[in-house]
């Protein structure tokens, strides 16, 4: 921090900081004030002696920190690209824009439908698009199978056969499984799992025990989840387990 101020005498700042650290510990609430125990806990070897290591500095103590159940996916996130990283080898897309944008694309190509020749020739088109947009150098051809096939395809197909749940859903007027499917899709991603016990059930749909083993009973012959009965009162505590298919 001395060496900031050049043409300063050193007293200067710390005279400010000082000054800055008084005013805190007599109200802790004062806005920034956390820079005053920050700064101090600073070692010899780290010296902040130039402001782009001091914005550095506090722009990552600014950033945020995750937590609960943020910092559990963000964790699995980095496993799970990891795992495709190994598995895929050459075909491992190293492009987080051109696969997020990707999968944003899915959404409309799955509304859109059609045969499974029109789908793909849907996902060619829009999967070379993507590449010309956020590929400085192009892919390789196990890095576009594994745009089309691996990433784009697979999502297309999970949503269009979503939506035809939905449909069936709405015609046969299932509108307590209707509305669970909602809130088993907004809490959980395809292929994980959640408890969801009598009282979940009665939060999310209202209704009774029967109301909650018929839905689900419901969602499971259609294929959209697989569900392991837990059952009430047993001493290990067996929950109901609900897993995405689609």
């Amino acid at each position: 921090m001395r060496d900031l101020y050049p043409d300063q005498r050193s007293l200067f700042w710390m005279q400010e900081f000082s000054g800055f650290k008084v005013k805190v510990d007599r109200s802790p609430r004062t806005k920034d004030a956390w820079v005053a125990n920050d700064i101090g806990t600073i070692g010899p070897d780290e010296e902040l002696d130039t402001l782009e290591k001091v914005y550095a500095h506090i722009e990552a103590q600014l950033k945020p920190k995750l937590r609960g159940k943020a910092l559990t996916d963000a964790k699995r996130a980095t496993v799970q690209r990891d795992y495709q990283r190994e598995a895929l080898g050459e075909g491992f897309v190293d492009n987080p824009p051109l696969v997020n944008a990707a999968k944003t694309a899915c959404k409309a190509i799955a509304k859109e439908g059609g045969s499974s020749e029109a789908v793909q020739a849907l996902i060619d088109q829009e999967a070379s698009r993507l590449e010309e947009m956020h590929c400085e150098e192009a892919l390789n051809d196990a890095q576009q199978v594994t745009l089309r096939d691996t990433i784009m395809r697979s999502i297309v197909d999970a949503l269009m056969a979503a939506g035809v749940v939905e449909r069936l859903l709405l015609e046969r007027k299932e509108k307590q499984a209707y509305f669970l499917w909602g809130h088993i899709k907004a809490n959980c991603i395809v292929g994980d799992q959640l408890e969801l016990g009598q009282s979940t059930y009665k939060n999310w749909c209202g209704g009774d025990s029967k109301a909650h083993k018929a839905s689900l009973d419901v969602l499971a012959k259609l294929g959209a989840v697989r569900v392991t009965w837990g059952k009430k009162g047993l001493a290990t505590g067996k929950a109901t387990l609900v897993k995405r298919l689609l």
